[in-house]
């Protein structure tokens, strides 16, 4: 009985075998190495940055702090330009995990959203000559600004995915071009955080762009018929969308 019984089980345990995927390798030490390293010249840099400004800061102090030489600084990083990009990285990482956070999905679209523009721009409030230090980078240096920009647009990829769980909730206009409403609402932000970083006293961003986000809200929100009776989005004979009045009057 247990005789027959073998083969099947072996095959069952041979098939299993090829379903199952490969564990990955695990990184040689090298690669553990090199990744310390990098951390370490990261954290040397970001200490010196909060401590005397990015602009006091020297390549060769990161160094001395790391305690690497020049050429090994070089290896990981361009320049003082490339930590500052690795910050904005991080802390944008940051952000799309809260977007893809399954724990928040259940939160209102307004709270989610206002949920994301409130950690985009928390660590700049709390470390705002650091804020301005990458943001002048980004504006002064090619590379990091393709950087910025690929990021902003991974980011307004997600938020229009937002947009578009609170058009399946009735929470977004039916009519509301999604993609574009994301762009608005990263465009606010992009917008609102030069003006922020070119002044020389601070003001609070926070509620700034939440207030800008809520008349845009207003735009892309369900329709009340109190305003539905005023305006109607509608297209003419040209094909362009414009706002017109109804003139409804509430007779037939």
């Amino acid at each position: 009985m247990y005789t027959e019984s073998l083969p099947v089980m072996s095959a069952a345990s041979d098939t299993n075998s090829e379903l199952r995927q490969p564990a990955a390798p695990a990184p040689s030490r090298r690669v553990v190495k090199r990744a310390e390293l990098r951390q370490r010249i990261f954290q040397a840099a970001l200490e010196l940055f909060r401590r005397q400004g990015v602009a006091a800061t020297t390549i060769r102090q990161i160094a001395q702090a790391a305690h690497v030489g020049l050429g090994t600084f070089f290896n990981y990083f361009a320049g003082k330009e490339a930590v500052l990009a690795e910050i904005g990285r991080i802390r944008q990482e940051r952000v799309e995990a809260r977007l893809r956070d399954p724990a928040r999905a259940a939160a209102s679209t307004r709270e989610r959203m206002a949920d994301v523009l409130r950690a985009l721009v928390s660590d700049m409030e709390e470390e705002p000559d650091l804020a301005r230090a990458i943001i002048h980078a980004a504006m002064s240096s090619p590379e990091i600004f393709h950087g910025e920009r690929a990021r902003f647009l991974a980011l307004t990829e997600l938020l229009a995915g937002v947009l578009r769980d609170g058009q399946a909730r009735g929470e977004v206009a039916a009519d509301c071009d999604v993609e574009a409403a994301a762009h608005l609402i990263i465009s606010a932000y992009a917008a609102l955080a030069l003006d922020w970083a070119a002044r020389a006293s601070d003001y609070e961003l926070t509620p700034t762009l939440l207030a800008h986000i809520e008349t845009l809200w207003r735009g892309i929100a369900p329709a009340s018929p109190a305003r539905a009776d005023v305006k109607e989005l509608a297209t003419g004979p040209s094909g362009r969308r414009h706002l017109r009045h109804t003139g409804r009057t509430g007779s037939s």
